[in-house]
């Protein structure tokens, strides 16, 4: 909180233009990223602290309020420093280093309402700002200000991951927003995602919003005040399933975007009852992953081989870059290869042995410009999976390069769920086909147990599929989650391609 308020109102805007608003040194660039919500239940309430480490404006209750110290839970480059810690702040901000403990009060004016500490700030460096509005998420309301608030929990949070999601090195630190409203309005709204990945890439989601008051909160971040970013938009209201993805270009280029929509987004009312339901989550493929601290004018990208595609690439230091960075990258979200397409009659032994074959290319025939037959006629998919707790989901999502094109579909139900040694999996699931995605629900599994799932396909789902002249090839992906974090998929994926 801060001014009392009046209120006033803007026109919605109408789209997010995905460059600098204004910008210093601009160590970080980026990019739009397929809108991928992490289902927060399960993740750990921010807490604030008590007595107040803000410096400068703030309280204990969750409005102008900083949390304690937070591990993050992996090192995360930002800028060329590494941190392991960082401060959650209520206001649409996360803070690095210790003893960076700036608040400050949310509000300047209230006609319109404007917000405090603009970017770039003296006080501000090394944050980030998902919304940088005034974000009071005190459960009672601080009072004030012409229509006082309240957040009441669960439904109106803020949450992070005291364990973060994923496996290394392939880890994701997640903060967010749920339904929290701007400082003395009603009628606002906020459901925001700050994700920190172990390869120093970060993402902004932005849930359904709304900001009748006409202020317009930074989104972006800050090194040092010369060394700064940030995003023009019209409306928060706008930014609705949306995200964007900020990448060091000396040490990730990223390449395109995922077709895929999400099976669910948020839903909000300006009454904090809120329901996620998982949905995918984008990351990254790095052509190299050095760690040396960029330069304000970059002219080299490290000489290092790429990487097979990981859902949160691993950096690998390297301080003798020699080639020219890509500058006009484009994102992919790219999970860990724990998966595999394999050939007919493939066993779940095959695959955790070792000796299941990889199967890259289907063929199809073309009669009347239309596809009557493809070789071969079945494939399984097959991936590994750790029980992150004895009731989880796992979501195979199947995407293609070609949305005019059909996905393979499921040969008649054909799940199953393996335990480790390829026995019965001892664990109660139900099973959800939709198109382009297979939904288990989990119950009764052992926490830390690895499970195997092996999926039939029917690669005949694409006959009668008409085709131009060239016929195209089209590329297959599939990708695991369990409870929304991609964990496996086949990292070659598969290309239908025309006989020749």
């Amino acid at each position: 909180m801060s001014v009392r308020r009046s209120t006033a109102h803007v026109a919605a805007g109408l789209l997010l233009f995905l460059f600098a608003a204004m910008a210093g040194a601009a160590t970080y660039s980026h990019v739009p990223a397929t809108f991928s919500w992490i289902d927060p239940t399960g993740h750990t309430p921010v807490t604030w602290s008590n007595p107040s480490l803000c410096q400068g404006f703030g309280d204990t209750i969750g409005d102008d309020a900083l949390s304690p110290l937070t591990n993050i839970g992996f090192t995360f480059q930002y800028g060329g420093t590494a941190y392991t810690q960082l401060y959650i702040m209520t206001n649409g901000r996360v803070q690095f280093g210790s003893g960076n403990t700036e608040c400050g009060a949310g509000s300047t004016s209230d006609v319109p309402r404007v917000y405090g500490l603009p970017y770039p700030s003296g006080n501000l460096k090394n944050t980030m700002k998902i919304y940088g509005a005034d974000q009071d998420a005190s459960p009672n309301g601080s009072g004030g200000g012409g229509q006082p608030t309240t957040c009441p929990f669960p439904g109106c949070a803020m949450y992070f991951t005291a364990t973060p999601l994923g496996i290394a090195p392939n880890r994701q630190f997640v903060v967010t927003w749920v339904a929290v409203p701007d400082w003395a309005s009603t009628a606002s709204f906020f459901n925001l995602q700050l994700i920190l990945n172990e390869n120093g890439t970060f993402v902004y989601q932005f849930g359904p919003s709304n900001n009748p008051d006409g202020g317009h909160a930074d989104i972006g971040w800050q090194l040092a005040s010369n060394d700064f970013d940030t995003i023009t938009y019209t409306d928060i209201s706008n930014l609705g399933n949306t995200a964007i993805l900020f990448y060091n270009p000396l040490i990730i280029t990223p390449t395109p975007t995922l077709t895929f929509t999400p099976t669910a987004t948020p839903t909000a009312t300006s009454t904090p009852t809120f329901t996620f339901t998982p949905s995918p989550t984008p990351t990254l493929t790095p052509t190299n992953t050095p760690t040396n601290t960029p330069t304000n004018t970059p002219t080299n990208t490290p000489t290092n081989t790429p990487v097979v595609p990981t859902n949160t690439p691993t950096n690998t230091p390297t301080n003798t870059p020699t080639n020219t960075p890509t500058n006009t990258p484009t994102n992919t979200p790219v999970p860990p290869a724990n998966g595999q397409i394999a050939p007919t009659a493939t066993t779940c032994s095959d695959f955790t042995a070792g000796t299941a074959g990889d199967l890259t290319m289907i063929l199809y025939g073309i009669k009347n410009g239309k596809i009557n037959n493809v070789a071969p006629g079945v494939l399984f998919y097959y991936s590994a999976v750790v029980a992150p707790s004895s009731s989880f989901t796992i979501d195979v999502v199947e995407t293609n390069s070609n949305s005019a094109f059909n996905l393979f579909g499921v040969q008649k139900g054909q799940v199953n769920l393996y335990s480790a040694s390829c026995g019965s999996a001892g664990v109660t699931s139900t099973t959800t086909l939709t198109t382009g995605n297979v939904h288990i629900a989990v119950s009764g599994a052992t926490a830390g147990a690895t499970y195997i799932i092996g999926i039939k396909y029917d690669p005949g789902s694409v006959t009668g599929q008409s085709v131009g002249n060239p016929p195209p090839t089209i590329h297959y992906d599939w990708f695991t989650k369990v409870n929304g974090g991609v964990v496996a998929t086949d990292p070659d994926g598969l290309d239908l391609k025309p006989k020749a």
